[in-house]
Protein backbone atom coordinates (compact mmCIF):
# COMPACT_ATOMS: atom_id res chain seq x y z
CA UNK A 1 0.00 0.00 0.00
CA UNK A 2 1.49 3.36 -1.02
CA UNK A 3 0.19 6.03 1.32
CA UNK A 4 0.96 9.72 1.07
CA UNK A 5 -0.49 11.59 4.00
CA UNK A 6 -1.36 15.27 4.00
CA UNK A 7 -1.55 15.83 7.73
CA UNK A 8 -2.73 19.42 7.49
CA UNK A 9 -6.44 19.58 8.20
CA UNK A 10 -6.74 23.36 7.76
CA UNK A 11 -3.91 25.04 5.85
CA UNK A 12 -5.21 28.55 6.51
CA UNK A 13 -5.03 28.04 10.26
CA UNK A 14 -2.00 25.72 10.33
CA UNK A 15 -4.02 23.01 12.07
CA UNK A 16 -2.06 19.78 11.91
CA UNK A 17 -3.28 16.38 13.01
CA UNK A 18 -1.85 12.90 13.28
CA UNK A 19 -5.36 11.43 13.34
CA UNK A 20 -5.05 10.19 9.74
CA UNK A 21 -2.12 8.00 10.74
CA UNK A 22 -4.31 6.04 13.16
CA UNK A 23 -6.24 4.53 10.25
CA UNK A 24 -3.06 3.09 8.71
CA UNK A 25 -2.33 -0.51 9.66
CA UNK A 26 0.99 -1.04 11.44
CA UNK A 27 3.90 -1.99 9.18
CA UNK A 28 1.82 -1.60 6.01
CA UNK A 29 2.91 1.63 4.32
CA UNK A 30 5.58 1.67 1.63
CA UNK A 31 5.87 5.48 1.76
CA UNK A 32 4.70 8.16 4.16
CA UNK A 33 5.14 11.80 3.19
CA UNK A 34 4.62 13.72 6.40
CA UNK A 35 5.51 17.19 5.19
CA UNK A 36 6.23 19.58 8.06
CA UNK A 37 3.98 17.82 10.61
CA UNK A 38 6.74 17.57 13.21
CA UNK A 39 7.14 21.37 13.31
CA UNK A 40 3.55 21.51 14.58
CA UNK A 41 3.78 18.62 17.03
CA UNK A 42 4.16 19.12 20.78
CA UNK A 43 6.41 16.07 21.07
CA UNK A 44 8.54 15.53 17.97
CA UNK A 45 10.06 12.19 19.01
CA UNK A 46 6.74 10.69 20.16
CA UNK A 47 4.96 11.73 16.96
CA UNK A 48 7.79 10.37 14.86
CA UNK A 49 7.70 7.02 16.67
CA UNK A 50 3.96 6.78 16.00
CA UNK A 51 4.50 7.47 12.30
CA UNK A 52 7.38 5.00 11.97
CA UNK A 53 5.25 2.12 13.29
CA UNK A 54 3.11 2.43 10.14
CA UNK A 55 6.06 1.87 7.77
CA UNK A 56 6.86 -1.62 6.55
CA UNK A 57 10.51 -2.70 6.33
CA UNK A 58 11.98 -0.95 3.33
CA UNK A 59 9.28 1.74 3.53
CA UNK A 60 10.28 5.36 2.95
CA UNK A 61 9.58 8.29 5.25
CA UNK A 62 9.72 11.82 3.86
CA UNK A 63 9.95 14.71 6.32
CA UNK A 64 10.31 18.44 5.78
CA UNK A 65 10.88 21.33 8.14
CA UNK A 66 12.61 24.63 8.57
CA UNK A 67 16.19 24.30 9.78
CA UNK A 68 16.73 26.34 12.94
CA UNK A 69 20.53 26.36 12.60
CA UNK A 70 20.55 27.39 8.94
CA UNK A 71 17.91 30.09 9.51
CA UNK A 72 19.88 31.51 12.44
CA UNK A 73 23.10 31.53 10.43
CA UNK A 74 21.41 33.30 7.50
CA UNK A 75 19.95 35.91 9.85
CA UNK A 76 23.29 36.61 11.53
CA UNK A 77 25.03 36.85 8.13
CA UNK A 78 22.40 39.31 6.89
CA UNK A 79 21.25 36.99 4.09
CA UNK A 80 17.67 37.09 5.38
CA UNK A 81 15.94 39.73 7.44
CA UNK A 82 14.26 39.37 10.83
CA UNK A 83 10.79 39.16 9.28
CA UNK A 84 11.78 36.23 7.05
CA UNK A 85 13.55 34.45 9.92
CA UNK A 86 10.55 34.86 12.24
CA UNK A 87 8.25 33.60 9.51
CA UNK A 88 10.42 30.53 8.99
CA UNK A 89 10.76 29.71 12.66
CA UNK A 90 7.43 30.67 14.18
CA UNK A 91 4.60 31.07 11.65
CA UNK A 92 2.34 28.75 13.68
CA UNK A 93 5.13 26.30 14.43
CA UNK A 94 5.49 25.09 17.99
CA UNK A 95 8.57 22.93 17.58
CA UNK A 96 11.54 23.69 15.35
CA UNK A 97 14.62 21.59 14.77
CA UNK A 98 17.66 21.32 12.57
CA UNK A 99 18.62 18.96 9.80
CA UNK A 100 21.44 17.58 11.93
CA UNK A 101 19.13 16.93 14.91
CA UNK A 102 16.49 15.26 12.73
CA UNK A 103 19.02 13.00 11.01
CA UNK A 104 20.33 11.93 14.43
CA UNK A 105 16.80 11.28 15.74
CA UNK A 106 15.77 9.26 12.68
CA UNK A 107 18.97 7.22 12.90
CA UNK A 108 18.44 6.65 16.62
CA UNK A 109 14.94 5.36 15.85
CA UNK A 110 16.42 2.77 13.47
CA UNK A 111 15.90 4.42 10.10
CA UNK A 112 18.55 4.58 7.40
CA UNK A 113 19.00 8.05 5.91
CA UNK A 114 18.72 7.94 2.10
CA UNK A 115 18.71 11.62 1.15
CA UNK A 116 19.12 14.99 2.85
CA UNK A 117 18.88 18.37 1.21
CA UNK A 118 18.17 22.01 1.97
CA UNK A 119 15.63 23.78 -0.28
CA UNK A 120 14.85 27.50 -0.44
CA UNK A 121 17.90 28.19 1.75
CA UNK A 122 16.18 27.07 4.99
CA UNK A 123 13.88 24.09 4.43
CA UNK A 124 15.24 20.60 4.96
CA UNK A 125 13.95 17.49 3.24
CA UNK A 126 14.95 14.12 4.63
CA UNK A 127 14.16 10.76 3.08
CA UNK A 128 14.71 7.80 5.40
CA UNK A 129 14.02 4.09 5.12
CA UNK A 130 12.85 1.63 7.74
CA UNK A 131 15.36 -1.23 7.88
Amino acid sequence: MNIKLDLISDRDKNVYSLSEIDAVTASSATELDCGEILDYSLNRAESLQKIITKLRKGGRLIIRGNDLEVTSRLLVNGTIDVTRAAQALYDGRINTSSTRTMVALLSQLGLKIRNVRIDNNIEYLIVAERV
